[in-house]
């Protein structure tokens, strides 16, 4: 019984599965029929996946072999400052300070308790991002909130650990950033003195200034130059250097000290470095020195060890120069400058200095810092660095100075730039001649041409270090056409012979400044004639760093390459292109590249050369416009492996002499003339053309213009006079057609034909060896016919109408969309007319509420006539026009649950037979389709959707809407169940018939659950008798109704799940049914025992055949009682 049933089942999943696919498949053919719509759009496009940015953001860059290396998260400005860490490396390995403290000024006054101060802060950021700065006063009281003057951010708080305030700044980096703060600071008195005791942050340049209410007051300080100044009644303080755990004491009068009166010099100095040489290096000192206190009539300037003024110094004009003798040399030479005449203004001076290299090692080390002004209290010191020609600089910065950013408009002429607040600093650099380095990225186009290789190598060269007189490249077996630009060739000294390698020499002045440049080599390879290979080497430039090649291949017209794996060397195929511009082929271009690890690379390919061929279609247009026939014939070349000059074309010799011919491509006409023919053939020589057209038969040469190949699209235009008099009668005319000329390397393919009869003739195609293409659903069904021949002529047989029998209004096209709802029904028909009447008598659904009226996409209101028909007025015309007239109806009618379901539109009364005809139909969200109208088409496709099918119109909403003209409306909702269908003439009603999904479902799952169920335990009907009549059925519902067999398909996968779990069940029971028991017994001694032979016959059990034997199973049972 087991072996049976999973048969049954396999039958019954490959049923279903038949059933949805076949029904599938068979419906995608009402798609095609469908009437073409101007930019339609699937039904129900599909949504495309939301894209989202995966973090982290990765970037590749080449590395020194051409592979690419990820790089993630790096913006650009941080990729630009490690590109200026490595074109400018910090000698001293040391990382800068996030921030750099400038200026520290306080200035205020004290009394005998307290001291209120003005604390200013000038600092510079050397990082982005919030910095921390400490600001310490942590026994100070802020009395107001802080000042900021600056483009960037700033809060300030106490550090928790009773460091004083915390400064945090977000900012740029270049500009300063100021601060200022208004503090009150304790000030104690001990005895007869006054102290005052500050906690303030170490700066570059710092001083305190402070005014006490007492004459003649006598002060110290812990730290730092002290001037005191004698101003009225009170006492100024003038500090220079304050810093760390800083303490001011002054006393009164009567302890009072002497006080300094010399002057307090300030020096501002400016030092251009300039390197010329290995040990050539010079300086151009200027130094501004200001007093802060007295004139100043002299003072002294200390130059570092090794530095000694120029002989020749510029003009001094009121000051003069003096090196002052017995010095220690050891300490650097001292110069005297003497004023003309003391003055308290700054005074600039400038020396001119040479330097010597310091110590005894290979590469020369000079001092260029370490200038000094002997008793200034402040010093800042700006060091600019400018290298000339081929050379290097490494420096060494002392402790005192710091290397800062060179402005972007002097980044061209100065190397580096040093700063320093101390008066005493170093700054040493080492020079050395710079090494060329010169790196190349080469890109290779190989032109493949029947006889010869075409090269165009271009070369990016970087040089850097000295500039490079020449560079190399090895050029085997290549003979050199042109090397350029002549601005940095020197085509003079080239020498083309010498190819390995090909030394170019360079115009050394044209090279940039930065070393870039682009070479291009044209070479040439020639190819054996006759030979059916290639084979050649492609150029190596010589660099230190050179990148792997790209090549690209590009062979032509009619050529054709096979690259094999074996013929190429050192190369491999590069998966991304680059997108660079090559000579238009008909062929793709090959890319390659070069790889890494290869010593030379070579390209090898087996080459086959190729003739002309040119395939010919035509496609003519027919129209008949009066008495006049218009012809269009389009000849569609397609010239392949050589291009072409000139078109050869057979016409009539009516046609030429007519002087109406017209040949064109796109909208430019052609020029041609006539080719002279032999009489006993043509002007080739070859056979002579068909017999039909001989004797009046002409040949045109047409010239393009220019060689073309590929796609050339040439159109023929004339007319002919059709011979039918009155206003109806028949004629036979013979329409002849240009015919390419019979070439060996001509090949005509098809031969396509519409005819356009308008609306006052009938048209009937007499000539053979057409077929008629379908034409159904076009705006304006034309008859198509295709040929596999290239006929020279078609005879056709004109019939004319008479206008005046015919009706004057005619439905073109119709639509009608209906809309059932909960509890309304909205109908809209949109008909597209045409008619010369002066009204149109529209016939509205009965019962059915006028909601709107539209004319030509314009809302009108009708009128009625005398039998209620709804009247439409149109403009008065000469000729009949098209019109499109929309009316939309509602009706207060529930729609049954389910059942038959009947459907009524208006109507034009008086129309003639409507060509074509949509219905669009849609339900509520919870009712399905069963059966369509009869006397329509269903325009519908299944698609699948996740595991199921569900059928979509072949057109939606707006699609109709632009096939009919109608206006744009909202579209239905999407959760409505749309239905469309065609057909034609009239339909004034179609009924359907509609069911809820839910009774869909159940009833189909309940029939297939209960047929299940009864095959599982009714041995009788699993009978292959039985089984193949269902078969049978289930297949001729399928190809009779295959929308219903994948509705029941579907519909009933919940019962044939539940026969599923049924099945399973029941197997599960029988096993456990079917399970053997063995029973052993047990013999008393000296009892008598029987053996008995035991025979297992088959047996069913529940309708499950078992195995059956035939085999004795002796088995000892007791006859007495079992011993205990």
């Amino acid at each position: 019984m087991l072996g049976r049933v999973p048969w049954f089942l396999v039958f019954a999943v490959v049923a279903w599965l038949l059933a949805g696919s076949a029904s599938g498949a068979q419906q995608a053919a009402p798609v095609a029929a469908a009437p073409p719509v101007a930019g339609s759009e699937s039904a129900r496009p599909a949504v495309p996946p939301a894209v989202q940015e995966v973090k982290p953001e990765t970037y590749y860059l080449r590395d020194q072999d051409g592979r690419l290396v990820p790089v993630l998260n790096m913006p650009y400005e941080e990729f630009w400052r490690l590109q200026q860490l490595d074109v400018k490396p910090n000698p001293a390995g040391a990382e800068p300070p996030s921030y750099a403290l400038q200026e520290l000024l306080i200035s205020g006054s004290a009394t005998a308790t307290r001291a209120e101060l003005n604390v200013t802060l000038t600092l510079r950021l050397q990082q982005s991002g919030w910095v921390r700065v400490p600001l310490l006063f942590s026994n100070s009281i802020l009395r107001e909130p802080p000042v900021y003057e600056g483009s960037g951010e700033l809060f300030l708080t106490c550090d928790p650990d009773g460091g004083g305030y915390v400064c945090w700044i977000n900012g740029p980096r270049e500009p300063t950033h100021r601060l200022t703060l208004k503090l009150t600071a304790p000030v104690r008195e001990l005895g007869n003195e006054v102290r005052l005791a500050l906690q303030p942050p170490r700066a570059a340049s710092s001083e305190l200034e402070l005014r006490v209410p007492i004459a003649d007051a006598a002060a110290t300080v812990s730290d730092g130059s002290l001037t005191v100044k004698q101003e009225g009644g009170e006492t100024r303080f003038l500090v220079n250097g304050v810093s760390g755990d800083f303490q001011l004491a002054w006393t009164k009068a009567a302890a009072a000290a002497p006080v300094e009166t010399r002057p307090v010099l300030r020096a501002d100095v400016k030092t251009t470095i300039r390197v010329e040489g290995v040990r050539e290096v010079s300086g151009d000192v200027r130094l501004t020195v200001t007093s802060l206190r007295g004139a100043i009539d002299s003072f002294a300037v200390r130059l570092p060890p090794g530095t000694q003024l120029f002989p020749t110094q510029p003009n001094q004009t009121g000051y003069r120069l003096t090196e002052v003798a017995g010095a220690d040399e050891s300490q650097g030479t001292l110069v005297q400058v003497k004023l003309d005449r003391a003055q308290v203004d700054a005074e600039t001076v400038q020396l001119l200095t040479e330097m010597t290299p310091a110590g005894s090692g290979k590469v020369p080390e000079f001092e260029v810092g370490g200038v000094e002004v002997e008793g200034a209290v402040r010093q800042a010191t700006v060091i600019d660095v400018v290298v000339d020609g081929d050379l290097s600089m490494t420096a060494k910065p002392g402790p005192n100075v710091q290397r800062t950013i060179v402005p972007e408009e002097s980044r061209s002429a100065i190397a580096a730039r040093y700063e320093s607040f101390r008066r005493t600093h170093s700054l040493r650099i080492q020079v050395a001649a710079q090494e060329v380095q010169v790196g190349v990225e080469p890109f290779y186009v190989l032109q493949v041409e029947p006889n010869r290789v075409r090269l165009t190598a271009t070369l990016k060269y970087k040089v850097r270090g000295r500039s490079a007189a020449q560079v190399s490249v090895q050029l085997p077996n290549w003979r050199v056409d042109q090397i350029g630009p002549d601005s940095v060739v020197d085509s003079d000294a080239l020498d083309r012979e010498k190819r390995e390698p090909l030394q170019i020499p360079l115009k050394t002045a044209a090279v940039p400044d930065s070393g870039e440049f682009t070479l291009q080599l044209d070479a040439t390879q020639e190819i054996a004639e006759g030979a059916g290979a290639v084979s050649v080497t492609l150029p190596r430039p010589e660099a230190k760093a050179s990148a792997r090649a790209v090549v690209a291949v590009l062979p032509a017209d009619n050529v054709e390459l096979t690259i094999a794996d074996s013929d190429v060397q050192g190369l491999e195929k590069e998966p991304f292109p680059p997108q660079v511009e090559l000579p238009q082929r008909q062929q793709s271009p090959l890319f390659f590249r070069e790889r890494s690890d290869a010593k030379s690379a070579v390209l090898g390919a087996a080459l086959r050369l190729r003739e002309r061929a040119v395939s010919v279609a035509s496609h003519a247009t027919l129209q008949v416009e009066g008495s006049v026939l218009r012809v269009q014939q389009q000849l569609d070349h397609r010239v392949a492996y050589e291009p072409l000059r000139t078109l050869e074309l057979q016409v009539t010799r009516a046609m030429l002499d007519s002087g109406g011919l017209k040949i064109l491509e796109g909208s430019h006409a052609l020029p041609f003339s006539e080719v002279p023919t032999d009489p006993s053939g043509d002007a080739s020589g070859g056979p002579p053309p068909e017999a039909t057209a001989a004797r009046h038969a002409a040949r045109v040469q047409v010239d393009l213009l220019a060689e073309r190949i590929g796609p050339i699209d040439v159109a023929l235009q004339y007319e002919l006079p059709i011979p039918a008099p009155g206003l109806t009668g028949t004629s036979l005319i013979q329409v002849p057609f240009a015919v390419p000329a019979a070439n060996a390397d001509t090949v005509v393919t098809t031969s396509r034909l519409e005819i356009d009869a308008g609306q006052d003739a009938q048209v009937v195609l007499q000539s053979g060896g057409w077929e008629k293409e379908d034409a159904a659903g076009q705006a304006e069904a034309r008859e198509k016919y295709l040929s596999r021949a290239f006929p020279p002529d078609v005879d056709l047989l004109i019939t004319r109408l008479d206008r005046r029998r015919r009706s004057s209004t005619a439905v073109q096209k119709a639509w009608f969309q209906t809309w059932v709802g909960g509890s309304r029904r909205r109908v809209r028909a949109v008909f597209r007319v045409l008619t010369d009447e002066e009204r149109l008598l529209l016939r509205p659904v009965d019962g059915a509420q006028l909601d709107a009226v539209m004319l030509d996409a314009r809302p009108i209101q009708p009128g009625k006539d005398e039998a209620g028909l709804l009247a439409v007025a149109l403009p008065r015309v000469a000729a009949p026009q098209e019109h499109v007239v929309e009316i939309w109806h509602s009706l207060s009618e529930p729609p049954p649950a389910w059942g038959r379901l009947t459907l009524q539109t208006p109507a034009i009364r008086g129309a003639g037979v409507t060509k074509r005809v949509y219905w669009q139909l849609a339900l509520p969200p919870n009712q399905r389709l069963l059966f369509a109208p009869a006397a329509m088409n269903l325009e519908m496709h299944w698609q699948r959707r996740g595991l199921f099918l569900e059928r979509f119109s072949s057109l939606d909403e707006q699609q109709l809407e632009r096939w009919i003209g109608a206006s744009r409306q909202e579209p239905l909702p999407a959760s409505a169940p749309s239905y469309l269908f065609s057909g034609f003439g009239e339909v004034a009603a179609i009924e359907v018939a509609v069911a809820p999904r839910w009774a869909i479902v159940l009833v189909l799952s309940g029939v297939v659950l209960t047929g299940g169920l009864l095959l599982i335990y009714v041995p009788r009907l699993r009978h292959p008798a039985m089984l193949f009549l269902l078969g049978v059925g289930a297949l001729a519902v399928m190809a009779a109704a295959p929308d219903l067999a994948a509705l029941i398909a579907q519909a009933s996968l919940l019962g044939l799940l539940l026969v599923l779990v049924a099945l399973a069940l029941k197997a599960l029971v029988d096993r456990r049914q079917a399970r053997p028991a063995v029973v052993r017994g047990t013999r008393r001694p000296g009892s008598e025992s029987k053996t008995a032979q035991a025979t297992l016959s088959a047996s069913k059990r529940d309708g499950v055949a078992m195995p059956s034997t035939t085999a004795a199973m002796p088995a000892e049972i007791p006859l007495g009682e079992p011993t205990p």
